[in-house]
């Protein structure tokens, strides 16, 4: 039963990707209606793993306060919007039903695209003298950061397959 709910919510995980990352790019928002269900899955999953493993999942639980209170500082300071600490917390706590690697790796994955993307918008918007001296355009404009947290999922997801299921055999 443990291993249905992962595909339920890996599976409506896939299903919204491409939607959230279209109007995280073209509108710069990650509307509720694709991001709060999956929180409804994730936590039946958390349910139905707990009771069926006789343990909470731990690394799902904990990652996703901790992710949520470190996102939500940096939503405090407008690094991010809500919607990002949102989807980054879903993420996490998707991700670490599978092992708390898998969201370590997320998280990781997804600040590596995210600071390679916001150099590049800052570089080529402004040039290389702005991107030495702080960076005051990208600020202006920002770098939405859905895609990057969406990149680190499904790499972390692959990543976690590569390692954890090919490598057993």
């Amino acid at each position: 039963m443990g291993s249905l709910v992962i595909w339920v919510l890996f599976g409506y995980l896939a299903c919204v990707t491409i939607p959230l990352a279209y109007s995280d790019v073209r509108e710069r928002r990650l509307p509720n209606s694709y991001v709060l269900p999956g929180f409804v899955i994730v936590f039946w999953a958390i349910a139905v793993c707990w009771i069926h493993d006789s343990a909470p999942p731990i690394a799902s639980l904990l990652g996703g306060l901790v992710v949520v209170l470190i996102f939500y500082c940096g939503a405090a300071l407008g690094g991010f919007g809500m919607g990002d600490v949102k989807l980054a917390t879903l993420i996490v706590m998707s991700l670490g039903l599978l092992s708390w690697w898998a969201a370590f790796v997320a998280i990781t994955l997804a600040g590596a695209v995210g600071g390679v993307a916001g150099y590049t918008v800052l570089w080529r918007s402004a040039g290389r003298r702005e991107a030495a001296t702080g960076g005051a355009a990208l600020r202006a404009r920002g770098v939405p950061f859905g895609v990057p947290l969406l990149i680190g999922l499904w790499g972390a997801a692959v990543l976690w397959g590569v390692v954890f299921l090919w490598g057993a055999e």
